[in-house]
């Protein structure tokens, strides 16, 4: 299908076929659902994608005035996301009602727990490769934050302080209710839980006496930012979101950073020295593979023709090799430093390509990301 240009968000979504029927029976039979049997990861509907910004003729987000309250990044889609969790109430209690008249509704505190379910997620992989200015933005939007907090001074009576101790227990109280949960690679939940003990022990003891393992301090964020890397990066994840979370100043200022101009340009008049410099300072990492290596080969991206999402095939054994996406940046980036060796190094880049166009589409992006830090 098509969508019509006045629309921005389309979603799509399954019944779960765990929890659907089950919420509806027991609904129609005026009682709540038993939270043993909704597990965890309980949700009604199943979302698999959220299209937007001209895929299927759907509007451009850039037909939106300035001020309009969707214009910035992912606002549509999280409106879109809440609609249909509410939408999934909607469906449960109406077919409740069409098997007995006298059925309840949902209970508050069920709307407040349940969630969506979602897709793998899948395609993150080729769009995050494909994206890098939006890469760079939702890492500048973690990191300014963070950094901005981590430079204030607090004392011990400071209302973020005790607000932050307030979202550390919560956090712990939710880590310990999964400890069951199956997590790798990461930290199990249980594990995770223990390790934010001793963080809110600190927070409690700076509220107390204003010190930090005994020792006093006025930047207590930046003091639990740095024990709680002692315990790993999943503990320091979750002090930093508590940290970040607390301290919303730059919230409006961040937000904007996810308005990103993704065209990436070719510099013709650089020379092939200059852009030679930049693929050995950024790219250095590409040398750890050996392309000459099948095993370095084995996977590739294309898009499925029934439904146009990406999947990921095997070389030589899966169809779809003619549609390749061009993501293999590690193997561009080689051939590309591979053939500059060989170049003159006042060769302007112009000249270059037009002895090696295939390399055109490479140079544009280490040429455009030379300075976009988290590309």
């Amino acid at each position: 299908g098509r969508a019509d240009d006045g629309t921005l968000i389309w979603t799509r979504a399954n019944r779960s076929a765990r929890f659907f029927d089950y919420v509806v029976d027991r609904l129609s039979e005026g009682t709540q659902p038993d939270i043993t049997t909704m597990g965890d990861a309980a949700y009604i509907l199943r979302s698999t994608a959220f299209y937007s910004n001209g895929k299927f003729g759907l509007a451009d987000f850039d037909r939106l005035d300035a001020g309009h309250p969707l214009r910035l990044p992912y606002r549509a889609h999280m409106l879109t996301a809440w609609l249909l969790r509410e939408l999934s109430y909607d469906l449960v209690e109406h077919c409740a009602r069409a098997r007995n008249p006298l059925s309840v509704r949902l209970s508050g505190d069920w709307r407040r727990y349940l969630g969506l379910g979602n897709a793998t997620g899948l395609g993150m992989v080729p769009y995050v490769i494909n994206h890098p200015h939006v890469l760079d933005a939702w890492c500048a939007t973690r990191e300014l934050p963070l950094a901005h907090a981590l430079a204030q001074a607090t004392t011990p009576a400071d209302r973020r302080i005790h607000t932050a101790g307030d979202l550390l227990e919560r956090a712990t109280h939710y880590f310990r209710e999964r400890a069951d949960l199956a997590t790798a690679p990461f930290v199990p939940c249980g594990e995770l839980s223990s390790q934010l003990e001793p963080l809110r022990a600190m927070l409690a003891e700076y509220i107390a006496s204003g010190t930090i393992g005994g020792e006093a301090t006025t930047h207590a964020w930046r003091e639990l930012h740095a024990q709680a890397a002692t315990f790993g990066a999943e503990a320091r994840s979750v002090m930093d979101s508590v940290i970040v979370e607390v301290h919303p100043q730059l919230d409006a200022e961040v937000e904007e950073l996810l308005c990103c101009d993704q065209r990436q340009d070719v510099d013709p008049a650089q020379t092939c020295a200059q852009l030679r410099s930049v693929v050995r300072e950024r790219y250095a990492w590409v040398r750890r593979f050996d392309f000459d290596d099948p095993d370095e080969l084995t996977h590739f991206w294309f898009s499925s023709e029934n439904n146009e999402e990406p999947r990921r095939g095997r070389r030589g054994i899966d169809p779809g090799e003619n549609v390749e996406h061009p993501i293999d940046i590690a193997r561009s980036v080689a051939s590309l430093d591979r053939d500059l060796a060989s170049t003159h190094d006042e060769t302007p880049v112009a000249a270059f390509l037009v002895e090696h166009p295939w390399h055109r589409g490479i140079v544009a992006r280490v040429q455009t990301l030379a300075d976009v830090p988290y590309s």
